[in-house]
């Protein structure tokens, strides 16, 4: 007699819940555990978004002294996105008006946390499979990209899970067809406008193709997508007049409490002077750069790329098989006649997800080419539709082979199996070595203005001596880094210091006593501290061979010297 295994359907669905539990639980650990030593540098733009909103948050203006700006100003030339820079002064408030990097790089944490539950939505959507719903929670909980981009407190990172919860709206619209959920998703794409500039061309590239797409396959009528248009131009209402403003040349004005300003006109120039030439090499950059690691060390680790290097041919894979199921829907969809409404509404649940991401891609594509310079981080939205196309390249390697193998779904489960476990042993190996030995710091040689290891305790002893007069850091000219870890009012800060080129690097005036340049130009008088770094010999030679110095203490990769 032959016996057959059944397991209840309430024990498979409390089994799949408990998977998701644990999984979510393992991407929570792996994006807070020990946030603030690793990476073990403080970024350049985390410590200017965190001294910004530690001044929107006391004194209502960011550190160029503008009233709630829509576009946080930063180091004179840009400006940083809304959303992060306002939710860390949400933060701080509710600190106490206290300022940390905790505070700073928590928003990323969130941002990150939102991909993993959100994406898990949006496939789940997709592919209406649980085994493939699982494949994608346990890929976004432990492939590099996706522990990496959320643990450091830079303002373009948001979009990325923003982005994410807003296509998986759009999804829930595709399969419900209500009103309500066209709003969300509408509103939804509205708020990512707020999280990073290049969602300025992502979004509406997306959106047009996207709109498009469902009034031919009749899923939304042309009333509706006059009505979705309506909802994103109003949620990003503040985004589109700081667009106005810059584009147009208009003089800053107030709206709703907010200073809309032209912050960053120069960086226009980086989008305007390309070329078809020129765009094409960007685009092919920003794949590469993506796909594997780009010049950045916070971004991916190069032995593991950012979804590790077996993830390639299994995207290249799902790229192919989408890009083949969205023509055979054209096809289908150009024979009216011929075919019933519901057989080209079955065609069209069977294609809208490739279609859609398709599409996505190729809005990522066109932003990549735009924007000139393809780093990592400046792109992360495209993961989302990397994440895509490689489940669904491992649906069709494991569907294909088994098929042409043999027809057994044992087969297929062992395809799986090794699948699996070859990213389990990858992420074992990555998470070791990325929590354990991997340094920002040690890669990135002094002098270096972008990574910092600020010697907050020789600060500290410095700032404690009576019998001091001037600070010596060294900062590389890079004052943010003092007004991060220790906070004034900006209004007692010389604007002039802020808004030099940092190339020059040379902000001598407006902070007192304090100093961030430490070279042949330096003077060694009496009565100062100088707080040099480790790899300055020059300077720590020429320190010791004056006869001057009084006494020597080190803190880490810094000497802190007293005359």
């Amino acid at each position: 007699m032959k016996f057959t295994a059944h397991i209840p359907v309430k024990t498979r669905k409390y089994g799949y819940s408990l998977c998701l539990f644990l999984l979510f639980s393992l991407a929570l650990f792996l994006r807070l555990w020990r946030i603030t030593q690793v990476p073990d540098i403080t970024h350049m733009d985390e410590a200017g978004l965190g001294y910004n909103a530690w001044c929107l948050a006391h004194y209502g203006v960011d550190r160029y002294l503008n009233t709630y700006p829509i576009y946080p100003q930063n180091y004179g030339f840009g400006g940083q996105s809304p959303l992060y820079t306002y939710l860390v002064v949400l933060l701080v408030k509710a600190a106490g008006g206290s300022l940390s990097l905790f505070l700073v790089r928590l928003p990323g944490v969130l941002s990150s946390m939102l991909t993993v539950l959100s994406g898990t939505w949006l496939m789940a959507l997709a592919f209406q499979n649980r085994k493939l719903t699982l494949s994608s929670a346990f890929l976004l909980s432990i492939c590099p990209y996706f522990i990496m981009h959320g643990r450091i407190g830079l303002d373009c990172n948001l979009m990325l899970g923003c982005t994410t919860l807003a296509l998986a709206l759009l999804f829930l619209y595709l399969k419900t067809g209500k009103l309500r959920d066209l709003l969300l998703y509408s509103m939804a794409f509205g708020i990512v406008l707020y999280t990073y500039a290049l969602s300025y061309f992502v979004v509406p590239l997306f959106l047009t193709a996207v709109t498009l797409y469902m009034l031919f396959t009749r899923k939304l009528t042309f009333r509706r997508a006059l009505l979705s248009a309506a909802c994103v131009c109003v949620t990003a209402l503040p985004i589109l007049l700081f667009l106005g403003v810059l584009l147009l040349g208009m003089p800053p004005f107030h709206f709703l409490g907010m200073t809309i300003a032209p912050i960053g006109a120069a960086r226009i120039s980086e989008v305007t002077g390309n070329s078809l030439g020129r765009f094409l090499h960007t685009v092919l950059e920003g794949l590469q750069m993506s796909l594997t690691y780009g010049a950045y060390p916070q971004d991916a680790v190069p032995g593991f790329w950012t979804l590790y290097p077996l993830s390639l041919p299994l995207i290249i894979l799902g790229f192919g098989y989408a890009l083949w199921q969205s023509w055979q829907s054209l096809l289908f969809h150009s024979k009216p006649r011929k075919i019933s409404w519901q057989e080209r509404q079955g065609m069209a649940e069977k294609t809208s997800a490739s279609f859609v991401f398709l599409c996505y891609l190729a809005a990522c594509l066109a932003a990549i080419g735009l924007a000139g310079s393809p780093q990592v981080y400046r792109i992360n939205y495209i993961f989302i539709a990397y994440l895509y196309f490689l489940v669904l390249g491992i649906r069709v390697l494991c569907g294909g082979i088994a098929a042409l193998c043999h027809p057994s779904l044992v087969l297929r489960g062992w395809l799986a199996g090794i699948l699996f476990l070859c990213y389990l042993l990858s992420g074992i190996s990555f998470i070791k070595y990325y929590f354990t030995e991997y340094s920002i710091a040690e890669i990135t040689k002094y002098p270096n203005s972008l990574y910092m290891v600020p010697p907050n305790d020789a600060i500290e002893d410095a700032r404690n001596r009576e019998d001091i007069q001037d600070i010596y850091i060294d900062y590389i000219g890079v004052s943010e880094y003092l007004s991060f870890y220790f906070p004034i009012s900006p209004y007692e800060i010389d604007r002039t210091t802020h808004g030099e080129p940092l190339e020059e690097y040379q902000l001598k005036e407006g902070y007192g006593r304090y100093h961030f340049v430490i070279d042949t130009d330096t003077p060694l008088v009496a009565d100062n501290v100088y707080i040099v770094h480790r790899d300055n010999q020059e300077f720590a030679t020429r320190i010791e061979a004056s006869g001057q110095m009084r006494e020597c203490v080190v803190y880490g990769d810094y000497v802190l010297y007293v005359l």
